[in-house]
């Protein structure tokens, strides 16, 4: 079950209907204690998605009830993400957003949220909260502006320099590129921001299993599951380029891997000055980016089929309708072509009769095509 608080039941949601014909079940509330009711009566409660516009005090208090995770509903008039630092929220749901970014987010932030538990029940000491939720936040805020990077897809290259910029830029991250694999399975790097070092340049990286394909990149493309470094410096995986690591300032990163249009092997690799920075948390969140691209591309590719098949069927549309006028002129010129044999008058006026019912037939065709509406 999902708990939407909203600001007004009266703004009925579209997410609600969305999300229940895909097996969800949403109890909708606009108060804190009618959200408090609902949890008192089912233990079912999944996840909650919660309205920004309302007093963030509604979801703290909420949040003292059951620990659950929360997915913030953003509309045009929200306020600023910044306000919500004091709670860790584990996905942004836009308004309107396309029905495979919404059910996108949901899944991801209860992944997110059992590998946060998971962590919480290993730690042998309480974990600082400020820094986990600044941390985290950071991290899900460049989650934010990314899918609203591929909600305006363009190319693929400018999107994959957009995404590494953000990472960089706002989700703090010593450097980030995106690779795909070539016909010769080496990685080519397609987009680097944050490289001051030009490490990436300088090094072979491949997906197949020769030496160069055996460090974490190359792991993580063939095994498809995201390849964690928390010690560069002591991780054996990366001892083929010790000498170009040796002149960078990293110490820990994540290579994961996904497929361009249903084709192309890639990898995301996000990298951090920090030794062991990349908590489950992380390591979900950059899962997301890189599946939300994935699917990105994946609706790309099957727009474009669709204007593919659309202009081949215009174009076999418009062929059956040139056709379709010159049946009915060649009817005209075989009736007309009858008059010229015909001495009959009687059967010659049936003749006219049927060639002027011929071209009234023609004049209302070509008028109906004058409209696009093909129904």
């Amino acid at each position: 079950m999902i708990l939407f608080v909203i600001d007004s039941v009266a703004t009925y949601p579209q997410e609600k209907e969305l999300f229940e014909s895909n097996g969800y079940h949403v109890a909708l509330v606009s108060s804190e204690a009618e959200a408090i009711a609902v949890l008192n009566q089912t233990d079912a409660v999944r996840l909650i998605i919660f309205d920004i516009r309302l007093d963030i005090k509604i979801i703290r208090n909420i949040l003292s009830e059951r620990s659950l995770p929360v997915v913030l509903f953003i509309t045009n008039d929200s306020q600023h993400i910044a306000d919500v630092d004091v709670i860790k929220v584990y996905g942004i749901l836009p308004q309107h957003a396309p029905d495979f970014v919404a059910l996108a987010i949901l899944k991801n932030a209860i992944i997110q949220f059992k590998a946060y538990q998971q962590v919480l029940k290993q730690l042998a000491f309480p974990p600082n909260v400020t820094e986990i939720l600044t941390k985290s936040n950071r991290l899900l805020r460049s989650v934010y502006q990314i899918n609203q990077i591929l909600l305006a897809y363009s190319t693929d290259d400018s999107v994959m320099t957009a995404i590494c910029n953000v990472l960089v830029d706002d989700g703090s991250f010593k450097m980030a590129w995106i690779g795909l694999v070539d016909e010769q399975s080496r990685v080519v790097p397609k987009a680097v921001v944050g490289d001051t070092f030009n490490y990436v340049r300088n090094i072979q990286v491949y997906a197949d299993d020769r030496p160069e394909g055996r460090g974490p990149i190359g792991i993580a493309i063939r095994t498809r599951k995201a390849a964690v470094v928390q010690d560069a410096m002591n991780d054996p995986r990366l001892t083929l380029w010790a000498a170009q690591r040796t002149k960078t300032s990293w110490n820990s990163s994540i290579a994961v891997p996904f497929r361009l249009y249903h084709k192309t092997d890639g990898v995301l690799v996000v990298y951090s000055h920090e030794v062991n920075f990349f908590s489950e948390t992380e390591i979900a969140m950059l899962k997301t980016i890189a599946s939300n691209f994935q699917l990105a591309t994946e609706r790309i590719a099957a727009e474009r089929e669709t204007k593919h098949q659309l202009v081949q069927k215009t174009a076999l549309l418009k062929e059956v309708h040139h056709r379709t006028k010159n049946n009915i002129v060649a009817i005209e010129s075989l009736l007309f072509l009858q008059i010229q044999k015909c001495t009959d008058e009687p059967a010659v006026e049936i003749l006219h009769d049927a060639i002027n019912r011929v071209k009234s037939m023609r004049s209302l065709y070509e008028h109906l095509l004058v409209s696009d509406d093909f129904s």
